[in-house]
């Protein structure tokens, strides 16, 4: 994971944005950032090199889920800029 998470109990590392860094420079693939991403620290972890980010807690433990998935895909679309857009699908 990128960050502590209390959803991911059993990692035993936690790469930060440095080893994203990192990793972004060895591959061509898309990186999905995931583990204790949230409001604060998701436009940084866009800037290291994540194509995007799957998060739990920074939606569920908000009283308004809309609101908070709103929010946190405006920061990332900032975070983005002027790279390209990530393109989020609705199910």
């Amino acid at each position: 994971t990128i960050f502590h998470s209390t959803s991911k109990l059993n990692c035993q590392t936690y790469w930060g944005t440095y080893g994203l860094r990192k990793i972004r420079k060895l591959s061509h693939l898309p990186i999905m950032a995931i583990g204790g991403i949230n409001i604060d620290n998701v436009n940084s972890v866009i800037q290291s090199g994540a194509a995007g980010v799957a998060v739990i807690g920074a939606i569920h433990r908000q009283r308004d889920y809309y609101l908070a998935a709103k929010t946190l895909r405006s920061a990332i679309d900032n975070a983005n800029s002027p790279r390209e857009k990530v393109t989020c699908i609705h199910t």
